[in-house]
């Protein structure tokens, strides 16, 4: 298996838009392409803005139309600009779907024989382009948790990288740029710190979101060990629900859409951890 390496560090480009076109006139339209080898692209507004078809992505070959996505906001994250490479991604596109906290989705799309798209569901996270690879690598957070026993302001969402595999041509999740070293003793003391003093403020039937924030950000590190042991150094000797909690939590932690689809529980090591 071939894939592109991503580095650990946390610096990396924002998906800036390529080209990205919004019209303030419910009457107004505009329209700007470009050619991908025998492809032309082209990006069109029109239309009220964050109307469902305000913008439309269409890609044509010889006057006929072999790719069409209309959404109320959509940016071209990414063209290729180099030779093309088989079976290697030529547009990275996204779409917002409109409406309060939701939602993205990333389109991978190749241009062969036939139009191949990769739709990945990123909810509430922008995409973020780390271009020191080629394809670049995708960096968006997990919003698995969005409103999980807590609103969303203080639903933790873990950061999770994906770069390109070559042999399977399509992205998969990065775990080596992903994997950090578990925290030392202080970083560790100062949140255990902060939770045991939050779950002492919580009522005896609520539990506060900043347990399971550092849980996860621990899991998607590549600690997952390490997340099952703060559980236990935290919760109050005489708190009642441990079990209940870790039972709830590895419940939806599986339940997760990107959790599944790139098998992040084998992966990262915590499905000999949390059962």
């Amino acid at each position: 298996m071939q894939a592109n390496v991503c580095p650990k560090a946390t610096v990396a480009l924002s998906a800036a838009a390529v080209l990205l076109l919004i019209a303030n006139c419910a009457a107004g339209a505009s329209d700007a392409g470009f050619q991908l080898d025998g492809d032309k692209v082209m990006l069109s507004t029109r239309g009220k803005e964050m109307a469902p078809d305000h913008n439309s992505l269409v890609i044509a070959r010889a006057g006929r139309i072999r790719y069409r996505l209309t959404a109320p906001l959509i940016e071209i994250a990414y063209r290729r600009d180099e030779i093309k490479i088989a079976g290697q991604p030529d547009l990275i596109v996204t779409d917002y779907a409109g409406g309060a906290h939701c939602c993205y989705t990333v389109h991978v799309i190749t241009l062969a024989d036939r139009v191949q798209e990769d739709r990945i569901p990123i909810r509430d996270s922008e995409l973020e382009l780390d271009r020191s690879a080629t394809p670049p690598c995708l960096r968006f957070h997990d919003f698995a948790f969005a409103y999980w026993n807590a609103a969303f302001a203080d639903s933790p969402a873990p950061l999770l990288v994906l770069s390109w595999d070559r042999s399977l041509r399509r992205y998969q999740a990065d775990i080596d740029a992903m994997r950090r070293p578990p925290p030392d003793d202080k970083t560790l003391s100062a949140w255990a710190q902060e939770v045991r003093a939050k779950l002492a403020e919580a009522r005896s039937d609520r539990l506060d979101p900043a347990l399971w924030d550092h849980m996860l950000d621990l899991i998607y590190s590549g600690n997952a060990l390490a997340a099952r042991h703060f559980v236990d150094a935290v919760w109050p000797a005489d708190r009642p629900g441990k079990r209940v909690f870790l039972a709830e939590f590895t419940s939806h932690l599986k339940s997760g859409e990107l959790w599944r689809r790139y098998r992040l529980g084998n992966r990262l090591g915590a499905d000999a951890v949390f059962r």
